[in-house]
């Protein structure tokens, strides 16, 4: 059977496919996994993840929950992000500056899904989005300038998926997930005896690879329970570093130690998650939503490459990375479905993430900690098959503190992140 009669129709997928590979800039949350990406579960604050099975973005969410699909379908997904935080360097900090902003300013991103049955027990889908990744741009002149200066690090991600249905209560659905990872970092250097900064800069991008495995349970046509596993995915990142405006002591320094010329890994692991959910019709109006989840963030080690002359000369003098280690996450969130009249159904949830670092490993590229996130959205059908979804989210990080010793401290005042998104849904 093909997957679609219209040839015009693959046409409008691909174009839009090729539209979110190319604009879509990802930013950080509470971990650098986002549960955001221009999908409807925004308008929930991220509950429904693994049971809400209720339009195409379900081929990453839960792959099982393709099966409660009826139709073909796909779902293109836009996405602005607006965040700032204020940091506070700490008295007595190792490097000298002045606090500042880490500006996000606004940042667009956005992701595409297509379900399409094979047989009456079979479909498959695709998706093509990015739920990982941080930027980072700090001022010349602040303190932490000596950790980081600029930065991203970025994970697209290409999704084919397949589900299948065994009976009216279980489903199974498996994807693959194909990532190409992209690091680019730029740190200032202090010269000692010169007045301007040296800077050094990274840059590699890699591939790769990991799986999505989940299952839904559906006890009769009011409830359903859903679970679903993501592997972790490894970024083996490995590149020279090159430098610029070094002062002559520091270069000397650099070349006596080997490291002009070396191979630093900055390899990174995103890591494995795991999602326990549930949908319960309350009654024709009503639907509640739930997920418990877990991310070994424990796994995850972040090599933060910085240069400090006195630790070249008195404390290691062949290494300038210091690794960051992350700890384990949990996730909780609860939200609902309000269908309001035959065209419109309102949507708002609550979700809690614990802290994926504490304050001696945050990376100054990853300014992140406990957060609550707030969504509200609304739906409208257009017509019998078109929908259009309007969603928006304030996630709130709290204060944060940044403890590198030998390199930058200080605190991060209370930030809010603001998600906008639309997206627009269509059955075939």
């Amino acid at each position: 059977m093909k997957l679609q009669k219209n040839p015009l129709k693959n046409t409008v997928g691909f174009i839009a496919l090729l539209i979110c590979t190319l604009v879509f800039i990802p930013a950080q949350a509470s971990g650098i996994v986002l549960y955001e990406m221009g999908t409807p579960g925004v308008g929930l604050g991220s509950a429904g993840y693994a049971a809400g099975a209720s339009d195409a973005s379900t081929v990453y969410y839960n792959p099982a929950g393709m099966m409660r699909l009826g139709k073909s379908e796909y779902l293109i997904g836009a996405q602005a992000l607006s965040a700032s935080m204020k940091f506070q360097p700490a008295a007595g900090s190792a490097a000298a500056g002045s606090g500042g902003e880490y500006p996000l300013g606004w940042l667009p991103g956005g992701s595409y899904f297509y379900v399409g049955s094979t047989s009456s027990n079979t479909k498959v889908g695709f998706g093509v989005f990015s739920n990982f990744g941080a930027v980072a741009n700090y001022q010349k002149g602040s303190a932490e300038r000596y950790a980081l200066l600029e930065g991203a690090l970025v994970g697209l991600t290409f999704m084919p998926a397949i589900a299948h249905r065994f009976n009216d209560q279980w489903s199974v659905g498996a994807a693959l997930n194909a990532t190409n990872g992209i690091l680019r970092k730029k740190s200032a250097l202090s010269n000692g005896e010169r007045d301007t900064d040296g800077t050094m800069e990274m840059n590699d991008n890699k591939w790769g690879f990991g799986g999505n495995i989940g299952f839904l349970y559906e006890p009769n046509k009011q409830t359903r329970i859903g679970l679903t596993y993501n592997s972790a995915v490894n970024l083996n990142f490995s590149t020279t570093p090159s430098y610029s405006n070094l002062g002559t002591g520091l270069e000397d320094l650099l070349r006596r130690s080997g490291l002009l010329d070396r191979s630093i890994d900055q390899s990174v692991k995103i890591p494995q998650q795991v999602m326990l959910g549930f949908s319960r019709d309350l009654d024709s109006r009503w639907t509640l939503l739930g997920d418990v989840g877990w991310q070994n963030w424990a796994n995850f080690g972040y090599k933060e490459v910085t240069v400090n002359p006195n630790r070249l000369l008195i404390s290691d003098p062949t290494t300038v990375t210091r690794e960051l280690k992350g700890q384990d996450t949990w996730h909780a969130a609860l939200g609902a479905k309000y269908k309001a009249s035959p065209k419109w159904t309102l949507t708002f949830g609550v979700g809690y993430d614990t802290s994926a670092f504490d304050d001696a490993n945050r990376p100054a590229l990853m300014p992140i900690g406990a957060s609550w996130r707030v969504g509200v959205g609304a739906s409208t059908a257009i017509n019998p098959t078109s929908t259009l979804n309007f969603g928006y989210e304030a996630l709130f990080t709290g204060d944060l503190q940044l403890q590198q010793q030998g390199v930058t401290s200080g605190s991060y005042a209370q930030g809010v992140m603001h998600f906008f998104t639309v997206n627009y849904q269509r059955k075939f």
